[in-house]
């Protein structure tokens, strides 16, 4: 039965075995060619003009809706399914009673339509059902039929199910922009059917969504900023009138839109990151219109600002507790920190984190068992895994008692080494003692190095400090080049006959201005300073002697150590003997000729013994500068003999 719009009563008939739908209404006709009807034959298929009321009809054994109305009402649209009996209706889904309105859209600015609108309508799955272009009415279509595909695509459909509720089947959403694009706006469809609105030219009962077009705005976000920092939000605008408009915004997500401005500064000093932030944007025309849009601020943890570490500068003696401390900033204020220090010998241990308002300090302490350079680590982590250090280089721990270092002899200087001329390579001389007096805390010696191709004579002035570990021996003081300048310098020695010397001597000295702390010498550029990096010698020899000698001899003597520094007069000779026994000395030139003598059985006892030579010659004149060789025999009371051999840069 197709009903086309008149007052009349459809009730008491019996619908049964369509192929479609069992009764439609729609208001107006030849709309949709129906198939097969299969009627009662009580019933003739004819038109019925107006708003029909459909009641006490008995529907059975159709394939889609029992009742469909499109476009039109029952006076009873509410009651349809209860004023009606239904039986095997609708086996492939579909709904006892269908509605659906005419689809329509609507454009107003204010009160004015808006004519030449794009509008664009999205169903519920996000496919675009629909898109077209308003008339002068602000309508989009303006006119349509049931079997225009737009007006069908824009109807939404509902049915009423057995209790008389109504339901949406598929929702739409309508978006329309003004021809320009500097209005916009977004609706949904109202649920009811309305009255045939102006603008459009079919009668029936319409679906519309009536969209508002506004000024629009969009905040440029999403915006990033570091918790403790802040950052500019920006935003654009446009009204159609040229209308002025205020940009206002809300940074606190509270609903209130109190910061004037087109662009404004939001700050995160107080916000904890990782973290999301809404703010909103809103625009006011003229006419009291508004728009408002919506964006994220990213919220950045950031890691945690580790000072400076206090430590001791002076060397510690091992086995005494040296105290460090700390401090740490945070701008992420909210967070909470742990701390660890890591002492550089292989341990570490945690430290006690007082802190307040994004910052705090930390103390720790150690004791050194075994004296070495150390770099203390301190690493601060906030509570969202971000961490911040600092390292202190060095603490020298050192133990008076461990011995004293000598050398003397000759590398290969490497390429690189001299920093002037980093292509610069050959012989480089060296000779060196170095150890702590008894009760000293700061050692005392000689150094001397000479690398003549670069022209380069560095003589030591003054010792900080001495550490003897092992095999390894290494010692930090000042000095001149060439008679002049304040230099500092680090030498690292490694006496390849002890237990971890690895079977050769090594050799290393690191040598720059203390003013501007570049580095004049290396022959291990860019090593670590308390690293065992060094170069093998290419001659004589690096000793590293312990405090106590004893003897392994019942009779005899041996001498080990031997070493020869210049003076400034002259030559100081170091060497340790395993007994007592008379000693003399000589100079020798590079041919073996003798220069001069330092003295001739000298009686000296077992341990450390020093000689001074004057400078001078056999016949008392001054020994000219220059390379030389110092010859030390000793003899002890039994007869043994021994001697060595070591080279002197005068």
């Amino acid at each position: 039965m197709n009903v086309l719009g008149s007052d009349v009563v459809v009730d008491s008939n019996t619908i049964h075995d369509n192929a479609s739908h069992g009764i439609s209404v729609r208001p107006w006709p030849g709309g949709m060619a129906h198939g097969v009807w299969q009627l009662n034959p009580d019933w003739a298929d004819e038109d019925i003009q107006g708003q029909p009321t459909i009641t006490g009809n008995t529907i059975t054994g159709n394939d889609r809706h029992g009742i469909e109305c499109i476009g039109s009402e029952p006076t009873n649209v509410d009651t349809l399914a209860a004023d009606n009996v239904f039986s095997e209706v609708a086996p492939n889904g579909e709904s006892r009673v269908y509605v659906g309105w005419l689809g329509l859209v609507k454009a107003v600015h204010g009160d004015t339509p808006v004519e030449g609108a794009a509008v664009e309508a999205v169903d519920a799955e996000g496919v675009t059902a629909y898109t077209g272009t308003t008339n002068a009415g602000g309508c989009a279509p303006a006119s349509a039929s049931y079997n225009n595909a737009y007006t069908w695509a824009l109807m939404d459909e509902f049915y009423v199910d057995s209790s008389g509720a109504m339901h949406m089947c598929n929702p739409h959403t309508v978006t329309a922009a003004s021809s320009d694009g500097s209005l916009r706006g977004t609706a949904a469809y109202s649920w009811d059917g309305n009255p045939k609105p102006e603008g459009s030219d079919i009668d029936g009962r319409y679906q519309i969504a009536i969209v508002e077009l506004k000024p629009w705005v969009e905040a440029d976000g999403p915006f990033t900023v570091t918790e403790g920092s802040s950052v500019v939000l920006t935003a654009q605008g446009s009204d159609p009138d040229a209308d002025e408009f205020t940009y206002a915004w809300d940074l606190d997500n509270d609903g209130s839109f109190e910061t004037l401005g087109q662009s404004v500064t939001f700050s995160a000093a107080e916000l904890d990151g990782p973290s999301s932030h809404t703010v909103g944007v809103e625009v006011t025309d003229s006419a009291g219109l508004t728009a408002t849009h919506e964006a994220a601020v990213e919220v950045a943890n950031a890691a945690p600002a580790v000072g400076v570490i206090s430590a001791p500068l002076d060397p510690v003696q091992v086995n005494t507790t040296v105290n460090v401390s700390a401090e740490f900033t945070d701008p992420g204020v909210p967070d909470t920190h742990t701390a660890q220090w890591q002492w550089g010998d292989e341990t570490a241990s945690s430290g006690d984190v007082a802190q307040a308002s994004g910052s705090g300090s930390v103390a720790g302490e150690h004791t050194y068992a075994e004296p070495g350079v150390y770099t203390i680590t301190f690493t601060v982590t906030d509570d969202d895994g971000d961490a911040g250090d600092s390292s202190f280089q060095y603490v020298v721990v050192y133990d008076p008692d461990d011995g004293f270092v000598t050398g003397g002899g000759w590398i290969m200087s490497p390429e690189g080494a001299y920093a002037p001329d980093a292509s610069l390579t050959g012989k480089a001389s060296f000779g060196f003692n170095a150890k702590y007096k008894k009760g000293a805390n700061v050692p005392t010696g000689q150094t001397q190095f000479q690398f003549k191709v670069a022209d380069l004579n560095f003589h030591s002035t003054e010792y900080q400090w001495l550490v003897i570990a092992g095999a390894r021996a290494k010692y930090k003081g000042f000095g001149t080049i060439n008679g002049d300048g304040d230099y500092g310098f680090m030498l690292t020695a490694i006496d390849g006959q002890i237990n971890g010397g690895g079977g050769e001597d090594k050799f290393r000295i690191k040598i720059w201005d203390k003013a501007s702390e570049d580095i004049v010498y290396d022959n291990q550029m860019g090593a670590a300073d308390d690293g065992d990096d060094a170069t093998i010698i290419g001659g004589g020899n690096i000793v590293i002697h312990k405090s106590k000698v004893a003897s392994t001899q019942v009779s005899g003597v041996t001498m080990t150590g031997a070493s020869a520094l210049a003076t400034a007069r002259g030559a100081e000779v170091v060497f340790t003997l395993s007994a007592d026994a008379n000693v003399s000395a000589e100079v020798l030139n590079i041919a073996g000729r003798l220069v001069g003598r330092v003295c001739t059985d000298r009686a000296s006892t077992a341990g450390v013994n020093v000689l001074l030579w004057d400078g001078r010659s056999a016949t008392g004149t001054r020994v000219p500068a220059g390379r030389y060789l110092v010859r030390v025999m000793a003899r002890s009371e039994d007869g043994a003999q021994t001697q060595s051999l070591v080279p002197l840069m005068k």
